[in-house]
């Protein structure tokens, strides 16, 4: 079966800072290969990507590499930690999730979590320099495409000078009834490789979206220590000069 990509978009096109707007096919984000994505792996070669910012820990990269070729020609940049198998999903399988509110509890605590956490703190630098020196195309992507790819897409349309509501909107996108249902067979295999009985409808509805209070609560985690997305970026080691060449490369 040919290899697609799970939750695959462009999420450019939209207005930015300074009455520009964020380029079109420069800027994509996705999940990992799956057998019934949206658009086929081999789809991705003739974007002339640049670079691959993958936001999986190496556990899932060696339990599902992405299957680029020597051909394709582009730097993949990696999570440098995180041998615990702590990615997001693992929550899932500590506990018994009865409710939606559950799941929803989880994702929050995620969510906040993420501008703290040391190892996105480094990926993040790397990527949003790399993206600042070399432009794109860029893909972004995890292993579903919704969470750890909607933080950095979120902060990157941030930088951009997007406004909130606009990246909330393209966020949500991955709440799509199409986007759950490709990620729904990597799911159930999941918890059968936990040995976990799938849960009820809700629950696993849950599971597979994502809401806007998401993101919100990794925003305002961001604003709350330094008042700014832009001085949280600072603080990681991305500058003032860093984000502005940045702006410069992906703003038409």
């Amino acid at each position: 079966m040919t290899d697609r990509i799970i939750n695959f978009r462009d999420f450019g096109g939209v207005p930015g800072a300074g009455g520009q707007q964020v380029a079109s096919g420069q800027l994509f984000r996705s999940g990992q290969s799956g057998p019934l994505g949206n658009a086929p792996f081999d789809h991705l070669p003739t974007l002339g990507l640049k670079l691959c910012v993958d936001m999986r820990f190496p556990d899932e990269v060696r339990q599902s590499p992405m299957p680029w070729r020597a051909e394709n020609r582009l730097q993949v940049l990696q999570m440098e930690d995180g041998e615990k198998r702590d990615a997001p999903h693992h929550a899932f399988f500590a506990g018994d999730l009865t409710r939606p509110e559950d799941v929803h509890q989880l994702y929050v605590s995620f969510y906040r979590s993420l501008p703290a956490d040391m190892r996105f703190q480094s990926l993040v630098k790397r990527a949003v320099g790399t993206m600042a020196e070399t432009g794109g195309p860029v893909l972004i992507h995890c292993s579903a495409g919704k969470d750890r790819t909607g933080f950095l897409a979120g902060l990157m349309l941030d930088i951009l000078g997007v406004d909130r509501q606009t990246i909330l909107r393209d966020f949500t996108l991955s709440a799509h009834d199409t986007a759950k249902a490709a990620l729904l067979p990597e799911i159930k295999r999941r918890f059968a490789l936990h040995d976990r009985p799938l849960p009820g409808a809700s629950v696993l509805d849950a599971i597979l979206g994502v809401k806007p209070d998401y993101l919100a609560a990794c925003f305002a985690q961001m604003e709350r220590s330094g008042g700014t997305t832009a001085t949280y970026l600072q603080s990681i080691g991305v500058s003032d000069e860093i984000q502005a060449r940045f702006r410069r490369q992906f703003l038409v």
